[in-house]
This record gives C-alpha cells, structure tokens and sequence, in this order.
C-alpha cells in the first residue's frame, strides 16, 4: 500500500493544481468533505458551504487539531452568524456544535457550553464534551464561573457517556482523568449542590483513580448515606474488590429496602466475576420485590444457564426462556445471547485441519516432529502453534497450491514482514518480542473476550511500554508466550495475535507515514493467515474510534478480498466480512452485499 493517504493527496492537488494527479473522491466519506471544506476557502460566496462540510468532518473527529485550525481560518474570515445563519429550520447537530465552539472562542463559556450540552444530548457518541471542555475550562477561574445548570449539565453528560476504566483505552482514560481533574474543582465552590459529590466520585472512578475517588465519597458526605455507599460499591467493583463493593451495596439496601438498585448493582458485581450463584442469590431478591424485572430476570436465566452441565448446549433449559425475552424486545436479553456469536461473544478457535491434526495428536499423548500431508496451504501459524505446543516442528507437505499463492504477500513491498518463504514453508521472520512485551500481551489475551475490554487492555499495554519499535510486537505473531496450562493451543496463538493487532492500534498517531499504519497493513497484507483476521478485526474497531480511516481501511479490506485464493479454506475471509460489514460509512448496497458474502463465507 502506498504511504501517502487520501488527504495528503487531497492537499498536494490543492497546492499545486497542475501537478496532473489525479483526485476521485467518495461523497460522503471525510476526504470529500475535506476538500470541499479546503477548498471553499478560495471564493467568499462558498464559505457557508464548505463550513457546512466542515462540520461533518469535524464531527468524525472533534479532536483533530488541524481540523480545528480550518475552523478558526473560516472565523478569521467570516463570523459564525454569517457561516451558519438562523434560519429558525430545525438543527443539525454538527452545524449547532461549531456555532458552540465559535461562542467559547469568543469566550462565551456559559453559552457555549449550554448548547455543546444540547448536541450531546441529541448525540453523544460524538465526543464533542470531551475534546473541548478541558481546553476551554482549563483556566483558572473558568469552571467556577459557569452556572449551576451549566455545570449540572455538562459533567452529567461526561459522566454518563464515559465508560468505566476497563474499557477506556489509555488515551481515553487520560482525557477522563483531566475533565475529573476539572470536576474537583467544583467542590469548595458548589458543595451545596446534592450532585456534586456524584460526579466528582463517578469521574475519578472512571478515570481508574478508585483510591482517590473512595477517600472524596468518604470525606464529603461526612457521614454514610444511601449515596455515598452506591458510589463506594462502584468503586470497589471497578477497584477489582468485588466481596467489597456488594457489601457496600448491601450497606445501601439497609438504609433504603425500598429501592431494588443496590441488589442490582450486586448482582451486576458478581455477575462480572463470572460467580454465578452469587449473583443469582441477589438477581433472586430483586425479582421477589419486583417479578418480571427487564434486568434481572434475563441475568438471573445466565446464571443458571452458566451453571448447567452444557452451557449454551441442546439440553440447557435456559436458553429458550432468554430468546423468549430476547424477542419480545429485552435489550439485556439480546446482548446477553450475543455472547453465544462468534467475534461478538468470543473469539473462535481456528479450525484449520492442521489445527485439528495438532488438538487430537496431544489428546492422545503424542509428540515430537511431525510430517502431514495436506490438500491445501493453510495458514504458517498452525506451525507456531505446533512448536508451541510439541517444542517441535511441523513438515507440511501440499497436494495443491492455490492461486494467488496463500504463502505470499499481497502487497510485496510489506514494510515489516513478519514471515519469510523458506523452500516451500514459511517462516518467521522476526526475532521473539521483548519479555516484558510478552508479558503484556499474554495479560491481554488472557481476558475473558469482551470486545472493548480486550481492545482497552491493549492500549495500555501499549502505553506501559512505550518506545519499542512495531518490530518488537510484530515479534509475537510468531513467537507467541506460553499458553495457559489446559488452553487449546491454537485459539491461543491466535487470541495472541489479536491483542497484538489491537496494541500496534495505538503504536503512534497520525496515520499517513504512522508506524502503526504500516504494521497492521504488513499483517493484514502479508501471507495468508490467522494473523490477517486479527488485523481486520483491529483495524475495523480503529474505524469505530477514528472514523476519518474509513475510507483507507475500506480500500484495504477491498485488496485483501481480491486476493482469495481460488480453493482450499480461507482463514481470514469470515473475520473480514465480519469486521468489513461493521464498518460505518458503507453505503446501503455495499453493506447487502458483504451480508450477502458472509453468510456464503459461514457455509
């Protein structure tokens, strides 16, 4: 793949029209509105228009600097009025959220804030709050000056729409520990406010500064309340102290056995832990006060599914009663049997013969080298798998050779190449990563698979061990840490995989000439194999994170499908529209279609 992206190419045709490249741009992607936002800025009587579409591309990312710097050279050039008249018609969100921003440049924090307030209410999954509000309440004085219905509705909306430490990645969790940074100084000024300490609390529990928000919840409130003992359970859950917290939530019950939330949170903490009968016990109180409860009841039928003989199974008796509720509409019991779908609910298992050949070999207590011959080249991972597995190598030998090749690359100019074709097999091609980066990474791929938990894990792993070169993850791809005594070898290497996929996510930033561009692009692009899954599935949750990559991403996952090998199984195909088909900015006919793929991929 070429370095240069979609937007360079965009600024290099603006600066020099002559230079005859050529430019095709997909309405409606952020590269189109790039262009027409840079280049409106040329004619006066086009401002208003290329503001508009600058909008919609600030609103893929209201953290990109450069992004906002084309906001200020509109507003050098025109007010905001002018940019974005009131017509009194109904609101766009992205319209309203720069007229917001222009009034906190002119210092109108009060203003501003209300109505940046009021397009995360009618859309909070663009982090307008969170990229702006630290910016703008930095300075001394600022947030202490905002009004009591401002500062009530603005850290309640950052409060409810940050994700609990977990599954924030690191560079959320520092944004969460600024605006919690921001939070505390409400207090000496807004202690008379009830929702104060709530928020300060919830803030620096999401922040994962569980010690400091425990010691704020005790110090504030003076005495224990039906408050302050909810908010200590929460801190403790997300602290990992799990017997903790439901005795604080047990402590809520006694001050008010009316209220049936602080059984719910208890059951909810042990639910976590994965204590089944623990968890039931509550779910159980909570359904004696309340029958029917659209929380508790489906979370009560998982935990006694999960204590069946065959969880999931044809003879669990649960099962039926969850997609009874599930089809009537309760949400709890939808996402609770998505944990039953694959890259939903788990990451599967690969199921390649040689993968197969490797599970029934140690069943029956067998090793050493090992020669078999196969129908088709399947993924070099399987060989990893076996010398992890044996401490021995595996000689396959194949009946037929696919074409394009499975063993080479798609792209032949990898920057990173993780294997090498030695003779007829490959091999790795990079040294084993770094202990401590093994280490890490064996953390990660440890965890019970919850999409965002996994994926934030992986972002701190990498943050915890900054300054290694791509080379150094890329390492265990083929060189993955000892798995877990009693895994199943395969699934393991490959859960390895994934967490490295997620972590080189976050290698740098940028993404034209990024590190991390050019190492999940040697994966995704390289030979054919589980490796190609795991960077699909990465890259597609980058997409969700940094939906201005779409487009790139899009035209990558494009090469890859090309590249199918005309016979024998393809490893990574079902991952990929999986992945492929999740992605937003598909047009409705492009998505049928991948729908339309994945189930001729599934068989």
């Amino acid at each position: 793949m070429p370095s240069e992206t979609h937007f360079q190419l965009v600024d290099r045709v603006l600066a020099k029209q002559a230079s005859g490249a050529t430019l095709q741009l997909r309405q409606g992607s952020a590269e189109f509105d790039y262009f027409m936002a840079r280049a409106s800025l040329q004619q006066a009587h086009e401002l208003p228009h290329g503001f508009r579409h600058l909008a919609d591309l600030i609103a893929l990312d209201p953290f990109r600097e450069d992004w906002l710097d084309l906001v200020h050279t509109y507003l050098d050039q025109a007010t905001v009025e002018l940019l974005l008249p009131d017509t009194g018609a109904e609101r766009y969100f992205a319209h309203e959220a720069l007229r917001a921003y222009a009034w906190l440049l002119r210092g109108q924090l009060d203003q501003g804030l209300w109505l940046l307030t009021e397009v995360h209410r009618a859309r909070s999954d663009v982090r307008y709050l969170h990229a702006w509000a630290p910016a703008f309440l930095g300075p001394d004085g600022a947030v202490e000056a905002l009004s009591d219905t401002v500062v009530l509705g603005v850290f309640g909306a950052l409060l409810t729409s940050v994700g609990e430490a977990p599954i924030q990645t690191a560079r959320q969790r520092r944004i969460t520990s600024a605006l919690a940074d921001l939070a505390l100084r409400l207090w000496p000024a807004r202690r008379a406010l009830p929702q104060t300490p709530m928020l300060v609390a919830g803030l620096l529990r999401k922040a994962g500064r569980f010690d400091e928000a425990r010691a704020f919840v005790l110090d504030a409130a003076g005495e224990r309340t039906w408050h302050t003992c909810i908010a200590e359970g929460l801190i403790l859950r997300q602290a990992g102290e799990p017997g903790a917290a439901v005795a604080a939530f047990q402590a809520a019950r006694a001050l008010d056995p009316s209220d049936v939330s602080a059984m719910l949170e208890a059951g909810d903490t042990w639910f976590e832990a994965e204590n089944w009968r623990a968890a039931q016990v509550f779910y159980d109180v909570v359904l004696r006060q309340q029958p029917g409860h659209p929380w508790a009841a489906p979370s009560r039928l998982w935990c006694r599914s999960r204590l069946t003989a065959d969880p999931g199974g044809p003879d669990d008796p649960y099962i039926e009663p969850l997609v009874h509720l599930s089809d009537q509409g309760n949400d709890r019991a939808r996402h609770l049997l998505g944990r039953f779908r694959p890259y939903a609910g788990y990451w599967p298992a690969p199921t390649d013969a040689t993968a197969n050949v490797l599970r029934q070999m140690l069943d029956a207590g067998v090793t050493g080298a090992t020669r078999v011959t196969i129908s088709d080249v399947e993924a070099p991972s399987n060989q990893t798998a076996f010398r992890l597995a044996m401490g021995a190598t595996l000689e396959p030998t194949y009946q037929h050779i696919a074409s394009p090749d499975p063993r080479l690359p798609v792209d032949p100019d990898l920057a990173f190449p993780v294997w090498r074709l030695e003779s007829e097999h490959l091999v790795p091609a990079l040294p084993p990563a770094p202990a401590e980066i093994a280490d890490a990474l064996a953390r990660v791929a440890r965890l019970p698979f919850d999409r965002d938990r996994v994926w934030a894990a992986a972002s701190v792993a990498m943050a915890e061990h900054p300054g290694h070169p791509a080379t150094a993850w890329l390492g265990a791809v083929t060189h993955p840490p000892p798995a877990p005594e009693g895994s199943d070898v395969p699934a393991w290497v490959a859960r390895v995989q994934l967490a490295v996929a997620d972590a080189l996510c976050h290698l740098d930033t940028g993404w034209g000439g990024s590190q991390r561009r050019a190492a999940l692009y040697s994966l995704l692009h390289g030979p054919m194999d589980w490796s190609t899954e795991a960077a699909a599935f990465a890259l597609g949750r980058l997409v969700q994170d940094e939906p201005a990559l779409f487009l790139d991403v899009h035209e990558a996952f494009t090469t890859l499908e090309a590249t199918r090998p005309d016979s024998g199984a393809c490893c990574w195909l079902e991952g990929l529209y999986t992945a492929w088909y999740r992605l937003e900015g598909l047009w409705d006919q492009e998505r049928e279609a991948l729908a339309e793929k994945w189930k001729a991929a599934r068989g």
